[in-house]
Formats: structure tokens, C-alpha cells, sequence
């Protein structure tokens, strides 16, 4: 009866480490691990070049009554630190990435190599699992706003319409590299219109060319100045 009753309790406890992202009933000390061979991710950058344009993902999301799930990042000289946590709101486990960057100016390049993640978990009693993240995916994934403006010979009503036609109301596309969203305001001008276009920017990328953000504004640019002006 005893060996029943042990059984039951460990099953019972063992089954609420389920609530993290992964398995994991053992805590492990603090560890760190040297990256080698990891891939690098490198960006060619708008004029005025600057590092902090480049936006990463981030969220808060609180996933149960006592679980949150954190992504945030920050730069620090020449390291990007990415934290990853999975805690109460008093303790709980992360992983910490940090991240090199060097930069070439001249050429617009700015380039991030992930160097040493450090992991911590906290506890000794069913402690939450290291939260995982996968650092290439992360630094692959970047945001980016823009405003242009497109003056046209065309009334308001057809350059609505136009726009309509092309992009089914979803007023979205996709580029290499990158998923396209954008708001669209249009007025008269002159014995014309004048289209002024909010565009957001998602990076996506499939090769192992950089990422160009300065050709994709091109792109994005030229797309919607054609649908104006067709």
C-alpha cells in the first residue's frame, strides 16, 4: 500500500510539470553554452545607417493563472541581448542569447552572431522547464515602418479602385524576404490625387543572401506606385 501511495504522488507531481513549454523535472544549475559554427544574419540597411532601426519581436503573453511567457531584447554596446522567460511573476527559468554586432557603415551592413546563451531555472520542486527559442528564427524576424506619399493624375475614385482590384481589401503582398501590410489614405490634389501609403514590413527570409531593407522599400515603393498610376 505504501509503494501505491508513492506511485500516485509522484505521477500526480510529475504530471504538473506539463505546464511549460517542455518537460523537464530535474532543475539544472546555471549553465552557459558557447555558440560554434552558428549561422550569422546580416542586414543591409536604409540611409541614415543606424543599428536601432532593426526591430525584433517581443511579447508579454500571460499564458495560465500563474504562467507567463516573456520575450524581450535590448542593445548593449556591441551585443544584442535576447531574454527568453517563463515564470509567476516572482520566480522562474530563462535563457539569456547574447548576440555580436559589427557593422560597416559604408556599406550599409550590419551583421548579428549569436556567441553564448546562459540558462537558469529556478526552484527545486517542479521548477518550469528552461523556455526555449530558436535564436536564427529570431534574429531572421524584423519589423519596419514607412510613409510615402504618390501624386497622381487620377481621381481619388480610381485609384481606389485600382487597389481594390489588385490586393482583394487584404492590402497585403508578399515580397522575398519579407510579408508587406499597408493603410492607404487617398484625397484630391491639384486636378489629380494624392495617395499617402503607412506601410509595415515583416522580414522573412529564405536564402542565405542578406536581408535588404533598402531594396524591399524599393519594392514595395514601385509595386504600389504601378497600381497608382496604372
Amino acid at each position: 500500500m505504501k509503494f501505491i501511495l508513492t506511485v500516485f504522488i509522484c505521477t500526480m507531481l510529475f504530471g504538473c510539470a506539463t505546464d511549460s513549454l517542455y518537460i523537464q523535472l530535474t532543475p539544472n544549475e546555471d549553465s552557459s553554452e558557447i555558440f560554434k559554427n552558428n549561422p550569422e544574419t546580416i542586414y543591409i540597411l536604409p540611409k541614415p545607417f543606424n543599428v536601432k532601426d532593426v526591430v525584433f519581436s517581443s511579447y508579454n503573453n500571460k499564458v495560465s493563472d500563474s504562467t507567463y511567457e516573456r520575450l524581450f531584447w535590448r542593445f548593449e554596446g556591441n551585443l544584442l541581448i535576447v531574454e527568453r522567460h517563463t515564470d509567476n511573476g516572482v520566480a522562474g527559468s530563462s535563457a539569456i542569447y547574447e548576440v555580436e554586432i559589427s557593422t560597416s557603415p559604408n556599406t550599409n551592413r550590419v551583421t548579428f552572431m549569436p556567441t553564448l546563451v546562459k540558462k537558469h531555472q529556478d526552484g527545486l520542486i517542479l521548477p518550469y522547464a528552461v523556455p526555449q527559442l530558436d535564436i536564427n528564427s529570431f534574429l531572421e524576424t524584423t519589423y519596419y515602418e514607412r510613409r510615402f506619399e504618390v501624386d497622381s493624375k487620377y481621381k481619388p475614385e480610381a485609384i481606389e479602385g485600382n487597389l481594390k482590384r489588385k490586393f482583394n481589401n487584404t492590402q497585403s503582398f508578399m515580397l522575398d524576404n519579407a510579408k508587406v501590410s499597408f493603410s492607404t489614405e487617398v484625397y484630391p490634389y491639384r486636378d489629380g490625387s494624392k495617395s499617402v501609403f503607412e506601410v509595415h514590413m515583416v522580414t522573412n527570409k529564405i536564402d542565405s543572401e542578406p536581408i535588404n531593407i533598402e531594396a524591399l522599400y524599393k519594392q514595395v515603393e514601385l509595386k504600389l506606385i504601378s497600381v497608382v498610376n496604372a
